[in-house]
């Protein structure tokens, strides 16, 4: 019930939004400003390897972490077995995609990596991330526990380089509505994986019921951001997951907890949904 009353919410703020700015793109008609080649998938095609390897070291953090294995001059045998799941890069992601829980909710995201082992121990990929596996078995749980924590902040300013774009292109753009609901799911990525990022400073081990939700939903979360890409699924297929997530992120805030009788752009800044 309240899962949809915040995706009611969601999409009266996107309206609002919108309407905000429609002055100002009327604007950038009127002078000849607004460039309307610039769309989504001008976002989406031109950050298409960095949204993979954000994608691929949410599922398996070692791979967000090429600059610890350089140091063990390790590198090159994870760069191996990136190229060669690149070249599968759609059917994994719609694999995992296709895996996520119908239930959004913070224990079925915990427990999702069961569904995640399937897939990976999937003919096709299994060589490749038992490769991958090793890399990781071989660090002691210190080691691991560091190795999430700067892959984590490695994820953080690839998804912050995206963020950036977006927002230097919603004033331009004529694909606004679209443009503002991927900013609010890469803002939904960011959120997950600076919560990982706090969690790893408070852990010792891996194993940790929070950590598994940061990384399998910021894995779930991009695999349907490329799969939008990938044409299989509509920017519609988003708005649950901020919804949720918004949620998540403000579970304390008193506006939360209040059905809006009028939404309004404030509001929009309140829940900190800004892009």
């Amino acid at each position: 019930m309240k899962i949809r009353k915040i995706l009611d919410f969601i999409k009266d703020s996107y309206t609002s939004k919108v309407e905000r700015f429609k002055k100002i793109f009327q604007k950038y008609i009127n002078s000849g400003k607004m460039n309307t080649t610039i769309d989504t998938e001008m976002v989406l095609n031109s950050f298409l390897n960095t949204l993979f390897d954000a994608f691929l070291a949410s599922l398996k953090p070692v791979v967000g972490s090429i600059d610890l294995l350089r140091k063990k001059h390790k590198d090159y045998l994870i760069n191996k077995e990136i190229e060669a799941l690149s070249k599968k890069k759609e059917k994994l992601v719609m694999a995992i995609m296709n895996a996520s829980p119908e239930e959004i909710s913070y224990e079925s995201y915990t427990k999702v990596s069961e569904k995640f082992k399937e897939i990976i121990e999937n003919p096709e990929f299994e060589e490749n991330f038992k490769r991958i596996d090793k890399l990781f078995q071989d660090l002691n749980p210190e080691e691991q526990i560091n190795l999430l924590n700067n892959t984590g902040k490695n994820i953080h300013k690839m998804i912050l380089e995206i963020r950036d774009d977006i927002s230097t292109k919603l004033i331009e753009t004529s694909d606004k509505e679209n443009m503002l609901i991927l900013g609010q799911a890469f803002r939904c990525v960011d959120f997950l994986i600076r919560d990982l990022i706090e969690s790893t400073k408070r852990k010792k081990h891996i194993d940790d019921e929070h950590i598994s939700f940061c990384l399998n939903y910021s894995a779930v979360l991009l695999s349907k951001i490329l799969a939008i890409y990938f044409n299989k699924i509509n920017y519609d297929a988003l708005y649950s997951d901020i919804a949720f997530i918004t949620f998540y992120t403000h579970i304390n805030n008193p506006h939360f907890l209040n059905e809006p009788k009028e939404v309004d752009d404030s509001l929009f800044t309140i829940l900190g949904a800004e892009i």
